[in-house]
């Protein structure tokens, strides 16, 4: 039920799988499952390769909060707050997700970056800035998507920076 936590994959593949209700709960109970319960939750502080997730279904996965169903977090370097991470910030080539399924009515489907809590004073302790990958697609894959306002939006494809 935790899900997987990766640090600095090289590739990841991941195809024609389900998931169901992985990274609901946590061991460090529930502060950590609202900021890192996923099924997929990615810290990249080196130089990686390629993720793709192709024609997998996620149902209730990830907990509420900052996680979700996936997480890919590209970290390190100057505009990192925290004080155990690399000078140089870690990257990706690319992040290709394709045909995917994305069941979570309760909690997001996909977190690009991350968010250390809306208490902080500091700004660089809302997100880790850097481009995600040099090129991130989504294709095929209904996202919803929930604004600083709560206003609802579909996402079908995205492709960029």
């Amino acid at each position: 039920l935790k899900g997987l936590y990766i640090n600095n994959l090289g590739t990841l593949q991941v195809f024609n799988s389900h998931f169901t209700k992985m990274g609901t709960l946590s061991e460090e109970g529930d502060d950590r499952t609202t900021r890192s319960g996923s099924a997929f939750d990615i810290n990249q502080f080196a130089e990686g390769d390629n993720i793709v997730f192709y024609n997998s279904t996620f149902t209730e996965c990830g907990g509420e909060g900052t996680s979700g169903a996936i997480k890919i977090k590209v970290r390190g370097g100057s505009d990192e707050t925290a004080n155990d991470v690399p000078e140089k910030p870690g990257s990706l080539k690319s992040v290709l997700i394709q045909s995917c399924k994305f069941n979570n009515p309760n909690n997001r489907d996909l977190v690009l970056g991350t968010c250390s809590g809306s208490g902080d004073n500091n700004p660089k302790a809302s997100t880790y800035p850097r481009s995600l990958a040099n090129n991130t697609r989504i294709i095929n894959t209904q996202l919803q998507i929930l604004d600083e306002s709560g206003n609802g939006y579909t996402l079908n494809s995205f492709t960029g920076n």
